[in-house]
């Protein structure tokens, strides 16, 4: 039973008493039917609109959306999954012109809807209907041929499909279009475009991906391995024993992995269209194991869409949307997201309706209807008690990104009672409870020291190995590996640590809803082998057998990773303290800690004591916090101590159930609700015992942690219950908008969050009150929002951030914040401020010196070498006389002299393809948000990768071998050969445009790390699967 009196779900259509969430609901279980391009790029906006308009005289020679032909309601269409589809001419209609299609949020009305009989001319269903459907492909007479298509190819014929194009047009490509996705989807591309030629969104662009970068982005194949799946067993997505070895070849295979999504975009006319995405792999959540990734959608609005209009979304949002044979309806949103859940649900043309009734077409998905769905996960009936907004919050449960558990039989079931950092906040909080500053630039110095020196520090014969490891934890390289290779488990292996300071999370797991879309954007160009990331790219050079102070660039990309490393430490104000560590918080299982004790013990001796000594129990005195931290009472002082009793419960903090004393006082609550929310709904704790920040600390007042009555009448409760909801509506199933406007009430208050975040001097309790706003219903009141909004929101950022970060272009009218100059101490923040000003001077000045002054200027004679010997050979040849007489010697002259044709060649190119990729993107980016002096480096990771693909491929395929005799040289000594001459001729100032020594390493590094790890001697060659695997070992990062 959960803390609010929850029981169990029912498993399984509402009707039905299934027990488990793995059996019942037998309803679904008939609901399941049967490159080298890189295709993200292309995506086709559809608009979203209405039933059709019927045609008439004033726009004649107009269409909207994909054309469907007009039928009488008495014309019998006859069987319609045959081969090929040939309706008696009278009934299509000539072609029109295209026209947009979109749903206009101003609310202004649209074309008339076409009746049934296609002859009338009824007022169209605006926008805030809930009933009109928002159509972004209509299959029209193809619908049963279209649903013979697998699910992720017919999404690909909507997602390309030009706009406006006649969807009658596919029909004889409708067999090419059979198939698995595996087969057929990287094929849809290429099948559009030849049907219509000339349409510029069908023009493939050539990017070169490696077979591992393929494998991980590609969600073809993990379809094919669902519907496979689910066509045996409905819950075979499960996981667990419910995916049979031998349908799946796996014994860990679960499924729900692969993302639809799609974005709301606002065009320049202010009307929305929704623009649908490619498919992509990525975690899995409950609902999607249940029921099939095919099953769900989800679509990202632009934020500012959300801001200026919140409750036309969700009237936009309550509109069914029809892809095709499938119908979405939305069930839930949250951070500028809307879900959506393909219903049992079909649409004719004219009108959606429910699969098996009169109107609806052969052959129906007989699935779940969304009041049916939203049953199965959380019924109504048995949550009578909860609020309605804490009803509709719980969806997020089933969204978050989680993997399959262990299985547990209904039988088994028995319910009982229910290192870390300093951030800014943090510090200010302790230093108005007493803590002097001279302890927090004490920490400050010896953080930012500490940070820097491991990165300027290679000189002794395990200094490259100790650099080496130092810039891998710099650049988080190992887990961001992980994340690559397997994205959709990343979280789960823990390999991706939330910045809970950064992003405030509300513990339901779905704050990194589009990470794993932009992840693969980091892998290494398979061709070049020149990693994406500057820290992998320093970690190549170094294992190749490079020193930062022999190799110029080298030197200017270490350089970089120590100013990153400089500036992520100073400006986020995350200061390590070694006496501390981060842990789940749990309250006391056994009872046996007394009132303000808890206890902290870890698997491992991985704690500093006080002392300076490992160990993995803390005991004395200890100060205990969580984010958010804005208030005095949010650091708490305690006492740890070690109960036998408690001696299996590691890697976590335990606290009393029986109160909690603070400041001499002894209190009826326990020690989390003194803290950030106070919980203990999964939140991370954060505990320092360094005696410096012990001493000076002196505990808040406690009454401080009571919420004061002027933030209560600032905030109005949600009291709309469950019950009065059931009782004001008998048939919820029939008033299910009603329930989405729950279900989408995070699209009502967007933003909250985030300014009373930056409001936080005044209103922190109003912040720690929104905060969980989606869950307890308490939502600030408008006029105090206005009242807020207009007090707070005209101020500038504070002094101490505008001293340590860049001030950007600001054409708002908003002021300095001016500190109270009585107000003593002065601001902590203020004097940290001051001293990184003074350290990031200090610590830049060290980088430079080290990594450009005591850099060697001079050129690599280990990577000229293989074309300065070329060279002696052919001089030497041409001087045989024997050869000279038959012209033999000047087969290698002839093919070195190509080889240096094209590296020339290649340079130019890559200066000039650097340029235009810097101008493009510099013509569409507003210049108000441009920097001063903008460079290749400052383009999205995307845009500077796909431009050096292109380039890595070119230099490596031309000149082409057709055009070389290979009697002298073989393939792969020409491979050297370009290697080397790309570095010998960036060398010696023959080249031109800025940064021209990068060129060799964007085209050709794996070849010219080869020759470097081969002239030291005792290299070994490993394939790339096994080298992304390796990590040092510590013992050989000891020096000795």
């Amino acid at each position: 039973m959960s803390e609010d009196g929850t029981q169990p779900v029912n498993i399984g259509t509402p009707s039905e008493a299934s027990s488990s969430y793995y059996y019942g609901d037998p309803s679904f279980s008939k609901a399941i039917e049967d490159t080298h391009f890189d295709f993200d790029s292309f995506t086709t906006v559809v608009g979203s609109h209405s039933p059709r308009p019927a045609r008439d005289d004033s726009d004649s020679e107009e269409e909207l959306g994909f054309h469907v032909p007009q039928q009488d309601p008495e014309v019998d269409l006859g069987d319609q999954s045959g081969e090929s589809l040939q309706p008696p001419s009278p009934t299509l209609p000539p072609p029109h012109n295209k026209r947009t299609a979109e749903a206009q949020l101003s609310g202004s009305p649209s074309k008339r809807t076409r009746t049934a009989s296609g002859s009338g001319s009824a007022p169209n269903a605006s926008h805030s209907d809930p009933d009109a459907p928002c159509v972004l492909a209509d299959p029209g007479l193809l619908s049963a041929r279209l649903r013979t298509l697998a699910w992720g190819v017919q999404w690909e014929v909507a997602r390309l499909m030009p706009h406006g194009r006649d969807i009658y047009s596919l029909d004889p490509t409708i067999p090419q279009l059979r198939g698995t996705h595996q087969t057929v989807a990287p094929k849809v591309l290429s099948i559009l475009s030849k049907v219509f030629r000339g349409e510029d969104s069908l023009t493939p662009e050539m990017v070169h991906i490696g077979e591992k970068e393929q494998a991980v982005k590609n969600p073809w194949t993990e379809l094919d391995m669902e519907e496979k799946v689910l066509s045996k067993d409905p819950l075979g997505c499960l996981g667990a024993d419910h995916s049979s070895p031998e349908v799946t070849g796996q014994t860990d295979w679960y499924g729900g992995k692969v993302h639809f999504t799609g974005k709301l975009i606002a065009l320049e006319r202010g009307e929305p269209s929704i623009t649908l995405n490619k498919p992509y792999l990525g975690f899995s959540n409950r609902f999607t194991r249940r029921f099939g990734s095919s099953q769900f959608m989800r679509i990202k609005i632009n934020p500012e869409l959300v801001f200026r209009n919140g409750d036309t979304l969700v009237n936009f949002f309550k509109r069914p949307i029809v892809i095709f044979n499938k119908v979405f309806r939305a069930f839930y949103s949250k951070d500028n997201n809307v879900f959506f859940f393909a219903t049992n649900e079909t649409y004719n043309g004219v009108k959606i309706s429910p699969s098996g009734s009169p109107v609806s077409s052969p052959g129906s998905n007989h699935g779940m209807s969304l009041f049916s769905f939203l049953a199965w996960h959380n019924d109504l009936s048995y949550n009578t008690c909860q609020t309605m907004t804490k009803w509709a919050s719980r969806f997020a449960l089933g969204l978050s990104n989680s993997v399959p558990g262990i299985r547990i039989e209904p039988e088994n079931l028995h319910f009982i009672p229910d290192i870390a950092k300093l951030s800014a906040e943090t510090i200010i909080n302790l230093a108005e409870n007493g803590v002097a500053s001279e302890v927090f630039v004490g920490l400050l110095k010896e953080a930012v020291t500490d940070r820097v020196s491991v990165l300027l520090d290679w000189e002794d014969q395990k200094g490259s190995l100790r650099l080496w490891n130092h810039v891998a934890d710099e650049g988080h390289v190992f887990s961001a590996r992980i994340s690559r290779d397997s994205p959709g488990i990343a979280r789960v292996l823990g390999q991706i640590r939330d910045d809970k300071e950064e992003e405030w999370d509300d513990g339901d797991g779905m704050e990194q809803l589009d990470a794993e879309e932009k992840s693969t954007a980091w892998w290494a160009d398979p061709i070049s082998g020149c990693p994406s990331s500057l820290e992998e790219t320093v970690m190549r050079f170094l294992d190749a057998g490079f020193l930062p102070d022999k190799l110029k660039i080298l030197g200017d990309k270490l350089e970089q990773v120590a100013k990153k490393a400089l500036t992520s430490c100073i400006t986020k104000f995350h200061i390590e303290v070694k006496e501390s560590c981060t842990a789940f918080v749990i309250p006391d299982p056994c009872g046996v800690l007394q009132p303000g004790e808890v206890q902290i013990k870890s698997s491992s001796r991985n704690l500093v004591s006080s002392d300076g000594q490992c160990t993995n129990i803390i005991q004395g005195d200890v100060l205990l916090t969580r984010h958010p931290c804005k208030i005095g009472t949010d650091i708490q002082k305690a006492k740890a101590v070690f109960r036998p009793e408690l001696n299996l419960y590691n890697d976590v903090i335990i606290v009393s159930t029986k109160g909690h004393i603070a400041g001499g006082q002894s209190l009826d609550r326990h020690l989390a609700s003194m803290t950030g929310g106070g919980d203990f709904d999964g939140d991370t704790m954060h505990v320092f015992w360094n005696n410096d920040l012990l001493q000076g600390f002196k505990e808040a007042d406690p009454s401080l942690a009571d919420t004061p009555q002027s933030v209560l009448d600032s905030l109005q409760q949600a009291k709309f219950k469950v019950t009065e909801f059931l009782e004001e509506h008998s048939e919820p199933e029939k008033d299910i908008h009603l329930l989405q406007g729950f279900l989408l009430g995070a699209l009502r208050y967007p933003g909250l969050v985030g300014k009373y975040s930056n409001w936080w001097e005044k209103l922190a309790y109003l912040f720690c009150e929104v905060l969980d706003s989606i869950k307890t219903g308490k939502t600030v009141k408008p006029e105090a929002l206005v009242s807020d909004r207009n007090n707070w929101d005209k101020w500038m950022l504070p002094k101490y951030r505008a001293t340590i970060e860049p001030i950007k272009s600001d054409m708002s009218n908003a002021l300095p914040v001016q500190r109270d100059m009585t107000l003593h101490p002065p601001f902590i923040m203020d004097i940290l401020a001051n001293t990184i000003v003074k350290i990031r001077g200090e610590q830049t000045n060290i980088i430079h010196k080290k990594l450009q002054s005591g850099t060697s200027q001079s050129p690599d004679l280990d990577l000229m070498a293989p074309w300065k010997e070329a060279i002696t050979r052919a001089e030497v040849l041409s001087g045989l006389q024997e050869l000279s007489a038959s012209g033999q010697y000047h087969f290698l002259a002839d093919e070195l002299e190509k080889i240096r044709e094209h590296v020339e060649s290649m340079h130019e190119q890559w200066v000039a393809d650097r340029e235009d990729a810097v101008r493009k993107h510099k013509a569409k980016t507003p210049s108000a948000r441009q920097p001063q002096k903008f460079h290749f480096t400052d383009l999205p990771i995307q845009v500077r990768q796909d431009t050096l693909r292109k380039l890595s491929y070119q230099f490596a395929t031309e000149p082409s071998p057709e055009s070389f005799k290979f009697l002298i040289i073989g393939p792969q000594e020409v491979k050297r050969l370009k290697a080397s001459y790309a570095y010998y001729y960036v060398s010696h100032g023959t080249s031109r445009g800025p940064g021209s020594r990068r060129f060799p390493w964007d085209v050709t590094m794996g070849e010219l790390c080869a020759i470097k790890a081969m002239s030291r001697g005792q290299y070994k060659v490993v394939v790339g699967d096994f080298y992304d695997a390796f990590k040092l070992h510590k013992r050989s990062l000891e020096t000795g």
